[in-house]
């Protein structure tokens, strides 16, 4: 388990009454920086979850889910007006 992972339950309006509320990890997982597991979720013996995933569903045994790639953004299609100070008014 890398730092900034959390586990813990979707919240008590999303949970049924006396039911499991956090996650189930087995055993030699591998949780990446900043993933996120939420809910009755089992993530299964040997799972690899990368960087900053966000799972609510289970994962099977031996799984290897990635965060979605970062898509790359345009630039503007013209400068607009440069930004000065604000004046005090």
């Amino acid at each position: 388990m890398y730092h900034r992972v959390t586990l813990g339950g979707r919240g008590w309006w999303a949970d049924s009454a006396g039911s499991r509320r956090r996650p189930a990890v087995g055993d030699r997982v591998v949780l990446g920086v900043g993933v996120t597991v939420l809910g009755p979720v089992h993530v299964g013996d040997d799972a690899s979850l990368g960087a900053h995933c966000l799972v609510l569903h289970d994962v099977p045994a031996g799984a290897r889910p990635r965060a979605p790639a970062a898509a790359p953004v345009p630039p503007p299609a013209e400068a607009g007006p440069a930004i000065g100070p604000v004046p005090f008014l």
